[in-house]
């Protein structure tokens, strides 16, 4: 996958998370970061406000598992990560209908690589899940 797959699959989260309606940052800022800070990231993994408000600061390892946390938060609440397990379908849904049979391609082997994961360290799923898609991608092409 490369970085415009990626970016496509962040605007694909989002797009699942945002209505069509006008929304400004603040807004996106107040629902959906907000409602993923605390209703994913504190109330379901612990992670400390401060330290998902303030993630620079932290030290290392510590910066790592909020970021894991953050993006695997963001995969649950675009329905990407349902109950600890990977969501083909919304996967594929979000890449849309207008792929060529070689992209089509590429989708089906990373699905077969990538889709029988399951992780139990906290938030690790998402994180795995991302970068197994890149790494497939960057060999499927």
């Amino acid at each position: 996958m490369n970085l415009l797959s990626f970016l496509g699959f962040l605007v694909a989260v989002c797009a699942s998370l945002c209505s069509a309606e006008k929304i400004t940052a603040e807004i996106l800022e107040k629902v959906v970061v907000g409602d993923i800070i605390e209703g994913c990231m504190i109330k379901k993994y612990g992670i400390k406000e401060q330290d998902a408000r303030d993630v620079k600061t932290l030290p290392k390892e510590r910066k790592r598992l909020v970021q894991m946390c953050l993006l695997h938060c963001m995969m649950e609440k675009g329905s990407f990560i349902i109950n600890g397990k990977i969501n083909p379908s919304k996967l594929r849904q979000s890449l849309g209908d207008n792929l060529t049979p070689a992209k089509m391609e590429s989708v089906k082997k990373a699905e077969e690589q990538c889709h029988s994961m399951q992780y139990t360290k906290k938030c690790e799923l998402g994180v795995q899940l991302l970068h197994c898609y890149q790494k497939t991608g960057n060999k499927i092409g």
